[in-house]
C-alpha cells in the first residue's frame, strides 16, 4: 500500500500495484518491481553476476565507515557505498563463474581526482610498516591515508594520517602478526574535499 503524505500533492511513499514510491536525496522516485518467475532456474550468467556480487558485497561490508570518507569525492547523486561497489563489480573480480575470486590488484578503497605519488612503497617491520614514497607529485600538504584490511577475518585498519606529502615517508605502529593483510594508501587534499584514487601496495603475511 502506498501513502499520500500532506495531501493529494504530496509525497507518496510505498507500494501499488507493481510499482514502489520513494525519496532519495530529497527527490521523489518511482520504479517497476522486477518481474519474477519462482519456478525458472536461474541463467548462467544470472548465476556468475549472483557469485559477483556476493564477493563485491563481501568485500566492501566492513568498509563502510571508510568508504563514506573515501568515496565521497567521486559521487554524485548516490551514495559512496553504491558507487564504490558498482566500481568493484565492474574492475575488481576476474575469472569465470563459478571460479571467480577478488582481483586485489583492481580493487579500489578509496576514488577521486587528487594526484597519487610516484615510487609508493611499503615495507613491513617488527612493530609495523614503513612507507615512503615521491613528494614530487600532487601537493606537498596532501595527506597520507593507510588501509589495510584482512578479508577472511573481516579485519579493517586505516588511519587518516594527517602527515603531509611532503615528509615522504610514516611509519604505522600496526600489528599484522598472524594474518595475511591487503595493504593500500592514497593522498587526501588539505581541506579534506578530495582524496586520490587508492593505489595498492600488496599481500602481506607475518
Amino acid at each position: 500500500m502506498a501513502i499520500v503524505k500532506d495531501g493529494i500533492n504530496g509525497i507518496v511513499k510505498g507500494k501499488a500495484g507493481n510499482v514502489v514510491f520513494y525519496t532519495m536525496y530529497g527527490k521523489n522516485i518511482v520504479r517497476s518491481l522486477p518481474q519474477t518467475n519462482k519456478r525458472k532456474k536461474p541463467s548462467l550468467k544470472q548465476e556468475a553476476q549472483r557469485q559477483k556480487m556476493a564477493l563485491v558485497q563481501q568485500l566492501l561490508k566492513p568498509m563502510k565507515d571508510l568508504i563514506k570518507i573515501t568515496f565521497a569525492p567521486a559521487t554524485v547523486n548516490n551514495a559512496p557505498y553504491h558507487v564504490a561497489k558498482s566500481y568493484n563489480l565492474m574492475n575488481a573480480i576476474k575469472g569465470e563463474y563459478p571460479d571467480q575470486v577478488i582481483d586485489w590488484k583492481e580493487v579500489r578503497v578509496a576514488a577521486g581526482a587528487t594526484d597519487l605519488a610516484d615510487a609508493c612503497e611499503v615495507h613491513i617491520e617488527p612493530n609495523g610498516c614503513r612507507f615512503r614514497w615521491s613528494g614530487e607529485q600532487g601537493k606537498s600538504n596532501d595527506t597520507l591515508v593507510v588501509i589495510a584490511f584482512v578479508p577472511g577475518n573481516n579485519w579493517l585498519e586505516y588511519r587518516l594520517t594527517g602527515v603531509p606529502r611532503s615528509k615522504e615517508e610514516y611509519f604505522w605502529d600496526i600489528d599484522l602478526q598472524g594474518a595475511t593483510w591487503h595493504i593500500w594508501l592514497a593522498f587526501r587534499s588539505a581541506d579534506e574535499k578530495d582524496i586520490s584514487n587508492s593505489l595498492y601496495l600488496g599481500e602481506f603475511c607475518e
